[in-house]
């Protein structure tokens, strides 16, 4: 009986199964690539959203990194087989398995790559080649060249860093390196040592400069805080050789800019109010004179009735024009702040229902339908009683005069947690033309309301009144809706 030959068939028979392998693998790749196809047509616009997102993320690469990639790929889909040593005719079966697949791979990923290099240049079109080391190089020279100077100042300090540290770690190795065989390792050793200290050593000094740096924006940061809070007074010292002292330079010229410019609105507003109270004091002596004579016609018996006519209007305008003279001092003494404050516990509520009672008569005369809206318990709030009376008597004769003949005046007193919150709405007779803003000013009335009785200063006083007083008046308007609130930081219960 003939012995098992160990040798003979062991190749025959690997090749025999790789056959019958393969046999059935081609068939299963061919039917795998079939579905593939099929599902790529189905998913054809995904398909083309997916390939844009391949450009782009393509096109982030520098032409130089995709030629370099190329090449390796191109290398190792052609040169696999001298890499390995292998013949694919050695009996070696294992090693020319390998060899296939790895032939396969790098056949497959060349496939890929390049098929990624077709859709960036398809997509990218020109960026595909302007994309590159040296166009990145000029575009970075160029923003650098844009920046501040103290940006540029810093940002050169970082690189030059970057490049010393590159260039000693670099020679530090190549020392480590020599002095393994070298007889005079020692010497090379600390050498190296030395280099190494020095790249230390210039770290820390760029972290010194650094702290530097920002201990100067905090300074930066502080002083804007403080001109926003007001306009300081010592200006910001940064010593001239630091990065940021142009910076400190800038925002002292800010500084001085909006000190100047508050100076100057405020020595006009004083100039202002200089000749307010100057003029209503030289019209106020003749007007009180005009004022006794006509009283004095009025007692005349035998005039004629024209006469008597022209008497009235001269009594109603010289009163009226008493009433301005009297606003435009009560407003100097406001603005000044020169008016003297009694401040004492008053009833909000109360306050505002004997406003209401004392102007009854104008009220039940205007048409208007008043709905008020106060708590039966007391609002007790710290304020001026007169200067707070003075408010409500501005604001209800604003609604009396500005609201729609028939329509309503709400008046509401609420407690909104600590605060008290009073407000006056009316419907307005014209159309406002004009911001919340704008009708707080002195002097300041709609277009279409100039043809009532009225100096614009009712408002601008009663803000500046209920500013002494501790409130805060505030004017909200929605279409015809003129809305006044007057708020309180905070209240006193009994």
């Amino acid at each position: 009986m003939l012995a098992a030959n160990p040798y003979g068939h062991s190749v025959y028979d690997q090749q025999q199964k790789y056959l019958i392998f393969m046999k059935w693998t081609y068939p299963v790749l061919a039917l795998l690539g079939l579905i593939f196809l099929i599902y790529a047509l189905i998913k054809w616009p995904e398909k083309r959203d997916y390939d844009r997102r391949l450009a782009a993320w393509s096109g982030d690469m520098w032409l130089e990194v995709k030629l370099l990639v190329s090449l390796i790929v191109l290398t190792l889909a052609v040169g696999i087989s001298p890499i390995f040593g292998i013949s694919p005719g050695g009996s070696d079966f294992l090693g020319w398995w390998l060899e296939a697949t790895m032939m396969n791979i790098s056949f497959l990923a060349g496939l890929w790559w390049f098929y990624l290099m077709i859709l960036d240049l398809f997509y990218n079109r020109r960026a595909f080649f302007s994309h590159n080391l040296l166009n990145s190089l000029l575009k970075w020279y160029l923003k650098l060249e844009n920046r501040a100077s103290w940006q540029k100042s810093m940002l050169k300090r970082l690189y030059w860093l970057l490049a010393a540290e590159a260039v000693l770690a670099l020679t530090s190795v190549l020392f480590l390196i020599t002095s393994t065989h070298s007889g005079d390792w020692f010497i090379l050793f600390l050498i190296a040592v030395m280099i190494a200290g020095a790249g230390i050593y210039l770290i820390y000094q760029y972290c010194l400069r650094y702290t530097q740096i920002v201990n100067d924006l905090e300074r930066l940061f502080k002083h804007i805080e403080s001109i926003k809070n007001g306009p300081a007074a010592a200006k910001l010292d940064i010593p001239r050789e630091h990065d940021l002292y142009p910076v400190a330079q800038n925002l002292n010229s800010i500084q001085e800019g909006i000190m100047k410019t508050v100076a100057d609105q405020m020595k006009s507003e004083r100039m202002k109010i200089d000749l307010i109270t100057n003029v209503s004091h030289d019209l106020k002596t003749p007007l009180t004179s005009i004022i006794s004579y006509v009283d004095l016609l009025k007692k005349e018996e035998g005039l004629p009735q024209p006469a008597r006519d022209y008497i009235g209007i001269l009594a109603q305008k010289s009163e009226r024009l008493k009433h301005l003279i009297q606003d435009l001092f009560d407003l100097s003494k406001a603005s000044s702040e020169n008016m003297a404050v009694d401040l004492e516990k008053i009833d909000l509520g109360r306050l505002i229902k004997q406003t209401l009672a004392d102007m009854e008569e104008p009220i039940n005369n205007s048409g208007l339908a008043f709905r008020v809206n106060i708590p039966e318990e007391p609002v007790y709030i710290i304020s001026d009683g007169k200067k707070l009376y003075r408010v409500w008597e501005n604001l209800i004769s604003n609604a009396l005069k500005y609201s729609l003949a028939g329509s309503r005046v709400y008046i509401d007193l609420i407690q909104n947690g600590r605060g008290a919150v009073a407000t006056v709405k009316n419907t307005a007779n014209y159309e406002m033309d004009f911001t919340e803003d704008e009708i707080l000013q002195r002097f300041v009335r709609g277009d279409q309301s100039r043809s009532t009785e009225g100096s614009g200063l009712g408002l601008s006083i009663a803000q500046s009144f209920a500013a002494i007083c501790g409130a805060q008046l505030s004017v909200k308007i929605d279409g015809d809706l003129f809305k006044v609130e007057l708020a309180f930081a905070e209240f006193y219960s009994d």
